[in-house]
């Protein structure tokens, strides 16, 4: 994980390794472990509720997740705020959602959570100037970007990248040409120039 913010100057220290229960019950040793989607995911906003005003971003380890999602941010101003984060998932996903406790925004290059069955993709085009700005070095070689990579394909690479990829790892310097969370095509923040807080901290 701090391998991948090095990128960006950012480092990140464990304060605390603490076990949570719920109301503190010894008998009920598995309550938390498993976040239902019921009423909203409201299990992870009790959860969450637990620790606050700390000066730093709580991260709550789960056994599971109900759904897809192997992880998410909530960074309401308020005590729920925190990070909820599936067992046995890899480094990337925590470092992804950090990203979003500074400010960054998830991109897509497809424009649904059915990968198979996208409503609309991002064309076959390859990497241009005018789709990353600030990232572009792709002038006379040594060039950065190989002359066949197409712009859905560097999104992958990307550590704010939407959907689960394992070469996804790279933070940009601006923001990048695709699809935001709500599928509106344009430029995400995604890079160190988009960076709201450099020393993110939960409410």
């Amino acid at each position: 994980m701090s391998e991948i913010y090095k990128q960006v100057a950012i480092e990140f220290t464990v304060h605390s390794i603490e076990p949570i229960r719920k109301y503190n019950d010894p008998s009920n040793p598995d309550d938390w472990l498993d976040i239902a989607k019921a009423k909203d995911f409201i299990e992870a906003d009790e959860m969450m509720s637990t620790h606050y005003n700390t000066g730093g971003v709580e991260i709550y380890f789960v056994r599971e997740i109900e759904g897809t999602t192997t992880g998410f941010n909530y960074s309401p101003n308020s005590r729920a705020a925190g990070l909820v984060i599936e067992a046995g998932i890899n480094s990337r996903t925590i470092s992804h959602e950090l990203g979003h406790t500074s400010g960054l925004k998830d991109i897509y290059e497809k424009t649904s959570d059915d990968l198979d069955n996208p409503i609309a993709t991002l064309d076959d085009s390859l990497v241009k100037e005018q789709w990353l700005p600030y990232d572009w070095n792709n002038g006379p070689p040594p060039a950065y970007y190989k002359i066949d990579l197409k712009q859905k394909e560097l999104l992958k690479r990307l550590i704010m990248y939407g959907y689960t990829d394992e070469q996804k790892s790279d933070l940009s310097f601006g923001k990048v040409y695709g699809w935001n969370t709500s599928y509106v095509e344009g430029f995400i923040k995604t890079g160190l120039l988009d960076l709201g807080k450099r020393e993110p901290h939960h409410w």
